[in-house]
This record gives C-alpha cells, structure tokens and sequence, in this order.
C-alpha cells in the first residue's frame, strides 16, 4: 500500500471554461486528485522552467492529447531532458498519426493513455506495451439513480 500520495503535474489547458461542452473531458482528471496530489499547468513553456515554477518535484508528468495543434493541451518543450516519467492521453485518433509519432519519439514519452484500446493498437501497433486504456468515465454527482419513477422497464 502507497503510504503517500503520488504527486503528477498534469499538462492541460482550461478548455473547459471557453468549451463548456468538454467539461466532463476535465472532471476525468479533476477526478485523480481523490488518488494523488496535482499540480496543473496551463500555458506553453519549457518544462525545466515549469518544474521550477511548481510547489512539488513530480513523480510523473501527464501531458494531455496534443491533437489540433495543441487545441486542448499547452506546446511543452523540452520534456526529453528530464528524468521523470511521462505520459500522454491520446483521444482523437483521426488527426495527424505521423506528428503523434514524432511526438511520441522526439519526447521520449513512457506512457500512452487512450480512450480506446482496439481502435488505438489498429493505428498505432508498435505502441502496446506503452498504451494504457483510460476510457471516457462520467460524473457520478450527475449521472445517478435520481429515485425518479420510471414508466419504461427497459432501453436499449
């Protein structure tokens, strides 16, 4: 048993106050901080020059889906000069698989997180042994048994 928590810095911008239809794409991270102590950064930068910046040395970096040109996560640099594990979540396999390769390599990435686990080994099958499958997840403060009467037995 872990007797203390394991300290992540988490790689993301807030897309979920100017997109407000991706707030549950947010509280799927929120939701770690109940497992390990978070440190969020928004903006693009260095990562030697974020570490100083951050109360904590984390024990692995989380860098969010980088698709679109960086639409949902901030343009990091430098994450092949530092010794601390890292991963990334990959969501959208439709955009660009060659510069996710590029990504992948030239960052020295130690994890990939997906959404889907078949789908992401047909287009990126070298990565198996890097994939963790982290799929789509819900709120369970909103979507819950509300005690509701029902009129339908059953929905397919």
């Amino acid at each position: 048993k872990l007797t203390e928590q394991l300290k992540i810095l988490i790689l993301i911008k807030r897309f979920d106050l100017s997109h407000p239809k991706h707030k549950i794409k947010m509280d799927i991270i929120n939701a770690i901080e109940e497992y390990a102590q978070l440190c969020y950064w928004y903006e693009d930068g260095d990562i030697k020059d974020i570490l100083k910046e951050i109360p904590f040395t984390p024990d692995f970096i989380f860098h969010y889906d980088i698709a679109w040109n960086y639409a949902l996560s901030p343009n990091i640099t430098g994450l092949e000069n530092v010794n601390i594990p890292k991963g990334c979540y990959v969501i959208d396999l439709h955009w660009d698989n060659k510069k996710r390769i590029q990504y992948f390599n030239e960052n020295k990435i130690d994890l990939v997180f997906s959404v889907s686990k078949h789908p992401f080994l047909a287009v990126f099958p070298q990565l198996k042994n890097k994939l963790r499958w982290l799929p789509w997840s819900i709120n369970p403060l909103i979507i819950k048994d509300w005690k509701d009467p029902k009129g339908i037995d059953y929905l397919l």
